[in-house]
């Protein structure tokens, strides 16, 4: 009996940083290429460069991704004419002027096919970049994951933060916040600013950080509820009225300030 063959499947290209970061560059060249083909107003003389475009899509995917790699069965892109072969231009032999609108037709349904695979590639080769922590927002993310955050915080916009979100990420976090302080005290008819003046209040809060006997004492207590109270000002108001881009070790530093809020939070007492 013949022995059944073994199907080996393509393995991944485990490319370098560098690779990554060169593979970007070529890719968004031929991405901006395709995207600079005005196919309202491209002559029939024009075809030849299509053609051209064509081979170097294929070869710059084939530079990036070697042949019979994953990526590469994941990105190849082939030929860009994507239209029926009877229209082809190769097949029409003297019909081919005649028959132009509709070639043009097949090659912008290809270019659209391969804008779709580039953008796809690129975004592919990014996300590998950022898992490495060769990105800001890479590490960023691998600092938050590391980071011995509360653990509601971390929970809460771990997920957030790795998907970019950094703007949601510190939004959500002041609302875990906000939540664990309604927790502990029990005033649940409260929320955000007028939560913590009451019950951070400097000499009749429900929760308190020392035994507030003396000056130096309440105004410790009273700077704890400023810190409560700025969170909610300056870091989720902000958020939740307009929209803000974030920058990643912003974001993260944001949400390390209140993750030491909640652990404060922790310690302090609820008065009887």
């Amino acid at each position: 009996m013949a022995r059944r063959s073994q199907y080996n499947p393509p393995q991944p290209a485990n490319l370098s940083a560098d690779q990554i970061r060169k593979g970007i560059r070529a890719l968004e060249r031929r991405l901006d290429e395709l995207k600079s083909i005005d196919f309202g107003s491209i002559p029939e003389d024009d075809e030849p460069r299509l053609e051209a475009l064509s081979t170097s899509v294929n070869a710059s995917i084939d530079s990036v991704f070697p042949p019979g790699t994953a990526e590469n069965n994941n990105f190849a892109i082939g030929h860009l004419w994507r239209g029926s072969m009877t229209t082809s231009s190769f097949l029409d032999y003297g019909l081919h002027q005649d028959r132009w609108p509709e070639t043009r037709k097949g090659w912008q349904d290809g270019f659209s096919y391969g804008i779709a695979r580039l953008e796809g590639a690129i975004k592919y080769l990014s996300e590998s970049l950022a898992d490495m922590g060769e990105t800001v927002g890479g590490r960023a993310s691998i600092a938050l994951q590391t980071t011995p955050l509360h653990q509601a915080v971390q929970s809460a916009v771990q997920k957030k933060f790795a998907d970019g979100h950094y703007s949601d990420a510190i939004e959500t976090a002041c609302k875990v916040l906000n939540n664990l302080v309604q927790v502990r005290s029990g005033c649940f008819d409260l929320d955000n600013t007028k939560l913590m003046q009451k019950v951070f209040s400097r000499d009749n809060p429900i929760l308190r950080f020392n035994d507030l006997s003396s000056d130096d004492l309440k105004n410790e207590q009273q700077g704890m509820m400023f810190l409560f109270c700025g969170v909610i000002q300056a870091l989720r108001n902000p958020r939740a009225h307009r929209v803000i881009e974030d920058h990643p070790e912003m974001a993260l530093e944001a949400i390390s300030f209140i993750s030491m809020l909640a652990k404060y939070l922790e310690s302090s007492v609820k008065v009887e």
